[in-house]
């Protein structure tokens, strides 16, 4: 993930196609809808991960509008995606991390 033309993290899920290995770790992507919420555009991704014959799925969710080092410019997003989480939750661990993994 790249932001201000700094690469924050590693990609770790496909963007482009819907399955690739990484090294041992087969991932595919099951479905990719976005969302509009309020002016800004939320992706909400089912990934499926496969590691020693063992899958695992995951939904994530991508809030991209949220500039570094600053506050959400608005509240209607963070509610709404807070909304997108409860709508799919399944009573799995849910982890928040911004682009980098800490801040925000």
């Amino acid at each position: 993930m790249r932001e201000n033309g700094k690469e924050q993290s590693a990609e770790y899920f496909p963007k482009n196609s819907t399955t690739k290995n990484y090294g041992a770790v087969l991932v595919k992507v099951k479905e990719k809808p976005t969302h509009a919420i309020g002016l800004k555009s939320v992706t909400r991704s089912k990934i499926q991960a496969t590691y020693e014959g063992k899958t695992q799925e995951v939904l994530h969710i991508l809030y991209a509008g949220w500039p570094d080092h600053c506050v959400a410019d608005s509240p209607t997003v963070c509610c709404g995606v807070r909304n997108l989480v409860h709508k799919n939750y399944d009573k799995k661990p849910v982890i928040v991390h911004c682009s980098a993994g800490v801040g925000r």
